[in-house]
């Protein structure tokens, strides 16, 4: 009876760590596509446009 109380504890908290793992993996990788959606980002500055003007 010990025995089987201890593994449905141990499986009930294996269970609940697998699920917030899962969560929490999802919710960084939502997190960060909605922070930089763009794969990268020139933040603007007068050494930005004169970079860009020079390249165009």
């Amino acid at each position: 009876m010990f025995l089987s109380t201890v593994i449905t504890t141990l499986s009930a908290l294996a269970i609940g760590l697998l699920s917030l793992s899962y969560i929490s993996y999802y919710s960084a990788e939502k997190t960060a596509k909605d922070n930089i959606p763009d794969d990268f980002s020139i933040p603007y500055s007068e050494n930005t446009s004169k970079a860009v003007g020079t390249v165009l």
